[in-house]
């Protein structure tokens, strides 16, 4: 716009000139063409005024467009900034987006991690409750069946019975020295079988009924023992003497 105005005035200066130069030219001829070119001269002043009212007029609509130019600058200033400031909020909320992936990733291979130990974990646990179990029926077995039949074996056992019949044997014939001394003694004395102390004519019955109780006893301890199946060990402990337990 400024350009065109330029050109405009360039073009009405250079019309001035040429007037002027044909006012100069005509100085010599008739009052008329003075007159003519006087008139010429005062159109053109006017025209000059009417130019430079149109040149303000522009000047002012330049300026105007300039403020609303600088305006515009100054909108697109505040635009940028915003564009700026939005560009950081963006990148801010891509970074927290990339750190939440981040976490959500560690997160995902804590939680793998935690699965696999916990499923690890329930494993042992079921190996624990397995071998628990397993105890439990071996300590079951041991109080109701093999302690018991330890016992009951090691009373029918050789090595058990076999000391006790010989010294069986020795107090039979203990007894049996004794009696034939006594028997002799009373005899000497001249008393009567009957008369002898000691002397009793259901022993030998007496005897044979002790052997077959022995034979057919049983053990109460033994029955209680195999009755603790399930029961805490400090219970099976409190049928034993304190003697045979450890210190």
């Amino acid at each position: 716009m400024e350009k065109k105005l330029k050109r405009k005035v360039g073009e009405y200066r250079s019309e001035v000139e040429q007037l002027t130069a044909k006012l100069a030219k005509r100085k010599k001829g008739d009052h008329s063409s003075v007159r003519k070119g006087k008139e010429a001269i005062r159109a053109m002043g006017e025209m000059k005024v009417e130019h430079e009212k149109e040149m303000e007029a522009v000047r002012s609509k330049l300026s105007d467009q300039e403020k609303e130019m600088e305006a515009l600058k100054e909108k697109l200033r505040l635009s940028d900034e915003q564009n700026m400031t939005l560009s950081r909020s963006v990148n801010s909320l891509e970074e927290r987006i990339l750190k939440a992936a981040d976490e959500k990733k560690a997160w995902s291979v804590c939680k793998d991690n935690y699965d696999k130990a916990l499923e690890a974990g329930e494993k042992v646990m079921d190996q624990l409750r397995l071998f628990n179990e397993e105890a439990e029926k071996d300590r079951d077995r041991l109080v109701t069946s093999i302690i018991p039949s330890t016992v009951y074996k090691l009373l029918k056992s050789v090595e058990f019975l076999q000391p006790l019949g010989d010294m069986e044997s020795l107090l039979y014939n203990s007894a049996y020295h004794d009696g034939l001394v006594a028997g002799w003694k009373a005899k000497e004395e001249g008393k009567k079988l009957g008369e002898v102390d000691g002397y009793n004519i259901k022993a030998t019955e007496e005897y044979e009924a002790g052997a077959k109780k022995w034979d057919n006893t049983t053990y109460e301890f033994l029955e209680k023992f195999k009755g603790m199946a399930g029961k805490p060990v400090k219970e099976v402990e409190e049928l034993l003497p304190s003697s045979v337990l450890p210190s």
